[in-house]
């Protein structure tokens, strides 16, 4: 089965040069990358507040 859908898979599709690969692969990195530093920034912060509660004073502020 797995060779039957490799060779359905390669008649349809071209290969593209390796230059754009390697170019598409450093964006997706780069992405990557800057998704999970915020992700871990959304952490810190949703730690930091549920360990340190706002004050009244916070509270009040708009």
């Amino acid at each position: 089965m797995r060779r039957l859908w490799r060779q359905f898979w390669r008649k349809r599709t071209n290969p593209i040069p390796r230059s754009h690969a390697e170019k598409m692969k450093h964006t997706l990195s780069v992405i990557y990358s800057f998704m999970g530093y915020n992700a871990l920034g959304l952490c810190l912060i949703l730690l930091t507040q549920l360990h340190y509660p706002k004050t009244e004073l916070e509270k009040k502020q708009p």
